[in-house]
């Protein structure tokens, strides 16, 4: 195989199970993150969240936890799916093992 067909038909496909893995990860710190964001005025879920401590209202706390927390999950489990769909299925059938 010349370095192009290697590259491309044995590196990049064992690669993507790991890169995948990294954007997941990214993506699901990046909400919690921008929850923390509103600390600093700029805005979005964690508004609530921060609007409940200063107010002392466990109702907004829980609202916005919920929301940051089914986001989260569901952009994992949307990621995951979208990381079995670019997995190689004889790598997937490895990894089971």
């Amino acid at each position: 195989m010349s370095e192009a067909q290697l590259l491309w038909r044995v590196r990049v496909p064992l690669a993507v199970p790991a890169v995948m893995a990294g954007l997941r990860q990214a993506m699901v710190m990046n909400v919690g993150i921008a929850a923390i964001g509103a600390y600093i005025g700029a805005g979005g879920l964690g508004q609530l969240i921060f609007r409940g401590i200063a107010n002392t209202r466990a109702d907004l706390v829980l609202a916005g936890a919920l929301c940051v927390s089914l986001l989260a999950v569901g952009l994992d489990l949307a990621l995951g799916a979208l990381e079995r769909l670019a997995t190689p299925r004889g790598i997937r059938k490895e990894a089971r093992r």
